[in-house]
């Protein structure tokens, strides 16, 4: 009834544009599968979404020449804004009666008759408790409704981790999520593990599953399981009082808001210490990454080290552990040099000149929203002009910015005598084949060869096909937006607190075989787990190759994030594998 009655209204609209003579298109280009968009979201909430839209932008200014060589208005815009707003109003007045009949009919058949494959999804209560409070916060703003299940139910579900089915056993303090409720359509969107996309010819992202997103541990089952609905976190109690002067606090490094409890630290000036090596200490393990704050690194404050420590964790809900030694049973002790003290980040980030305002938004959304974080704005040109040596962490966003070769020989000296560049997305080819930097986009010239090889082949088959399938063939190149599965080292600081493995956004066909003398901490396999679509081309090119990799370069490092993880704003995984960039 939906798509029906969006015919309705455009039918209604082209009656006053046949009237006036505009002229105006329908169901060509817009996208209608990703769930972020202002028609879309709305559709998934029961009601119908639209866009209408004209191009001129701000290129358009006042008044604009067209092909035709007449000339398109500011006020010819509005006037066509205008009649498709008024237009949409009558007909939904005169059609009052069936928007809200099945406005209604739409909740009551979600909640009795769910349409898609999966009934019900486990979250898993094992899953780091800030993470799930992350979930349920975000389920609450949408008013979907999740609860518990009783103890010892073993069920058949479809693992997301693998994308393969297993037989689980459900406890009570799982979170479980049913399709049978009012919004049923906007979970199972949410949670849908691969979307079926009935027509290819997208050019926005097509998957974004939440427990890829999150880094939740989850699963999902085709049986409908009664859930009790509401689930009870409790109070948080913080325990940093359970021993008095303790030796130092530990932090397990598993989630986002560990990241931000460490900003809060620094910006208390307290030193923090990080594990680079598993240990076990007063019966409990821990893993890498852990954080360790310390009686001995924060002699200056001793006294009000515990307060503070309280007052920042209990504020964020981060459960401490004290501990009244530093001599651990298996693992480096605490004063050993695998313990190692976290440089306070002092960050330039780059904006303007032809910098990306998304990619500069992502970060700026980061530090500022997520950690509270200070940062320094320079724009490119700044590099060239301004001194480095007061910072330590510099981050080059993605955009169209061009940096000299004399601005990158002076960042190479930075880096090498102790600073950290960050280099997200399309700005890593900045660096690319420069001096100092150790990547390349292939392994050996051979390599280079085989694809040119490739690419001519390619172009000879191509010369014969028809013109009218020229859309549909380009979308065999095409990488609108993908999760791929990777392999990551979470023995090495860029993986820390993460499991083997992580789901990355992919929305560009960038490319990088595996690099030399280099720390090659997320990558591609030979046979991705692979979910929304990608052309074939593109797919069968996407082997074995670098998406997240470190080098070390003299006293300082380079971070190389070819996927950037904060895309959107939206992948909270990939919040917290940038805060290992940023403070590890």
């Amino acid at each position: 009834w939906q798509s029906e009655f969006q015919m309705k209204v455009g039918k209604n609209h082209a009656k006053y544009f046949d009237k006036e003579g505009w002229f105006y298109f329908t169901k060509e280009v817009f996208d209608l599968f990703y769930p972020s968009y202002g028609d879309t979201y709305p559709i998934f909430n029961g009601s119908v979404g639209m866009t209408y839209e004209q191009g001129g932008g701000s290129r358009g200014g006042r008044a604009i020449i067209m092909n035709n060589e007449d000339t398109l208005t500011l006020h010819d815009r509005i006037a066509h804004h205008l009649t498709t707003g008024l237009s949409t109003i009558e007909a939904s007045a005169k059609n009052a009666k069936e928007l809200t009949d099945n406005f209604e009919k739409y909740f009551s058949d979600s909640k009795a008759k769910p349409l898609g494959k999966y009934k019900t999804f486990i979250i898993k209560s094992d899953n780091p408790q800030s993470k799930l409070k992350r979930l349920a916060q975000f389920l609450d703003k949408h008013r979907i409704e999740y609860g518990t299940v009783k103890s010892g139910t073993s069920i058949d579900a479809y693992d997301y981790s693998t994308a393969r089915s297993k037989n689980i056993k459900l406890n009570d303090r799982d979170l479980i999520i049913s399709a049978y409720q009012p919004l049923s359509v906007l979970t199972q969107v949410l949670f849908e593990p691969d979307h079926f996309l009935i027509d290819s010819l997208t050019y926005d992202i097509t998957a974004w599953a939440l427990p890829h997103a999150m880094g939740l541990e989850s699963f999902a089952s085709t049986e409908k399981i009664a859930v009790t609905e509401g689930y009870d976190f409790g109070k948080f109690s913080s325990n940093v009082k359970a021993k008095q002067n303790a030796y130092a606090y530990l932090i397990e490094w598993d989630a986002l808001n560990s990241a931000k409890c460490l900003s809060e630290l620094q910006k208390k000036n307290v030193k923090v210490r990080y594990a680079t090596e598993a240990f076990e200490i007063e019966g409990k393990s821990y893993k890498p990454g852990t954080l360790i704050i310390s009686r001995a690194d924060n002699r200056k404050q001793e006294k009000q080290l515990q307060s503070i420590v309280e007052k920042i964790t209990t504020q964020l809900e981060q459960t401490v552990f004290p501990v009244n030694s530093g001599f651990t049973l298996t693992g480096p002790n605490f004063g050993s040099d695998k313990m190692r003290l976290i440089d306070k980040p002092n960050v330039i980030c780059l904006a303007g000149d032809r910098v990306s305002s998304y990619s500069f938004g992502q970060l700026w959304h980061y530090f500022e929203t997520d950690l509270k974080f200070p940062l320094s704005v320079w724009s490119p040109s700044d590099l060239d002009r301004r001194k480095l040596g007061e910072y330590n962490t510099l981050i080059l966003p993605e955009g169209y910015y061009s940096l000299k070769k004399s601005t990158i020989e002076k960042i190479s000296e930075w880096a090498s005598q102790g600073g950290k560049v960050i280099a997200i997305g399309g700005a890593v080819s900045k660096l690319e084949d420069q001096p100092g930097f150790k990547l390349k986009r292939f392994a050996k010239d051979s390599d280079k060869a085989k694809e040119k090889a490739e690419a001519e082949k390619e172009s000879l088959n191509n010369r014969l096909d028809t013109y009218h399938h020229r859309q549909r063939r380009s979308i065999a190149g095409a990488m609108p937006g993908a999760i791929f599965k990777l392999r990551m080292d979470n023995s090495h600081p860029l993986a820390f607190g993460m499991p083997e493995y992580y789901f990355t956004l992919k929305t560009s066909t960038r490319k990088y075989d595996f690099l030399k003398d280099i720390w090659n901490v997320g990558y591609i396999g030979e046979n991705p787990l692979v979910l929304g679509f990608v052309g074939h081309k593109v797919k069968r090119k996407m082997k074995n190759n670098t998406v997240f990799a470190v080098q070390s370069k003299g006293r300082g490092s380079v971070v190389y994030l070819i996927d950037n993880p904060l895309y959107r704003g939206f992948w909270e995984q990939g919040k917290f594998l940038f805060s290992n960039a940023v403070f590890f």
